[in-house]
């Protein structure tokens, strides 16, 4: 039997805030198969940036992840604001987390975050001949380190988890095949 697309019968808002907004639907997942509370979490679009200084080092960012109990290095990155272009939320999430800026961007894409309970996707972006031009500009509830990595040296992060979010990983490997570092065959 060939699966059909589900049918939302009802929703209802479980918690709504400027951050998320968590639903609860009432679904048909076939006909006559109800499942009463499908909770989906809606999010603002993300942007994730793979930015590379002249010599092909990667600059990223370190931070404490509360759900994780845990720092973590990442890529520089955030939420849309309402109505922003995203090559433009990109680039404001890149100087003001790092403080720096670059050229040659480039969209690698919009990937979905969690298709089983998250709405958006995260969109990727290239940043080349990345350059500090002034001391980062934080929210007031961040607290971030930045640093350069040759790409072995990302690497390693990955390897021994210290760069572990799956999104980021992925971005990093999808960059590294865009700038011809790594080379994957189709076959």
């Amino acid at each position: 039997m060939k699966p059909l697309p589900w049918k939302t019968l009802s929703s209802r808002d479980v918690l709504r805030d400027r951050w998320i907004r968590l639903r609860a639907d009432r679904c048909e997942v076939a006909p006559g198969q109800i499942i009463e509370s499908y909770y989906v979490m809606e999010e603002p679009e993300w942007v994730h940036v793979v930015a590379l200084d002249p010599e092909l080092r990667v600059l990223l960012v370190r931070q404490y992840r509360h759900a994780i109990s845990s720092f973590s290095w990442e890529l520089p990155g955030g939420g849309a604001d309402d109505g922003e272009d995203l090559l433009t939320t990109a680039q404001r999430e890149l100087i003001e987390e790092t403080g720096a800026t670059g050229d040659g961007w480039q969209h690698l894409g919009g990937y979905v975050t969690n298709p089983g309970r998250h709405n958006n996707r995260v969109q990727g972006f290239l940043a080349r001949n990345i350059r500090l031009v002034q001391p980062p500009k934080l929210d007031e509830n961040e607290v971030l380190e930045s640093a350069f990595f040759t790409i072995p040296e990302v690497l390693e992060l990955i390897r021994t988890c210290e760069f572990s979010s799956a999104m980021h990983v992925a971005l990093f490997y999808r960059a590294m095949q865009e700038i011809g570092v790594m080379r994957f065959e189709v076959k």
